[in-house]
């Protein structure tokens, strides 16, 4: 599979799940908030991307040849790149 049609297809994955279970930027953020108070520590939703991301890279390090887990990290770093520059909930796609 080329780099585009894996891009392709991580947009589409990214817009299934923002109508399951909302905009990332709200979905994330509702994350952080839970996460905050059960670890007692200010979580914001970019770090939420980035551990989600890291959750998946470790699973990675015991199974690299799932595409979907490979998918799954793209999906958090790009979720993670556009909370980073907008400060406004965006659609995935």
């Amino acid at each position: 599979m080329t780099i585009a049609a894996t891009l392709e297809d991580l947009a589409v994955v990214l817009g299934t799940r923002s109508v399951d279970y909302g905009a990332p930027a709200v979905a994330f953020d509702r994350i952080a908030r839970l996460w905050s108070v059960v670890l007692g520590v200010e979580i914001t939703p970019r770090r939420v991307a980035l551990l989600l991301a890291l959750m998946k890279a470790a699973r990675l390090a015991e199974n690299e040849d799932r595409p979907d887990g490979w998918a799954d990290l793209a999906g958090y770093a790009v979720i993670g790149s556009t909370l980073a520059t907008t400060a406004a909930p965006f659609d995935a796609v």
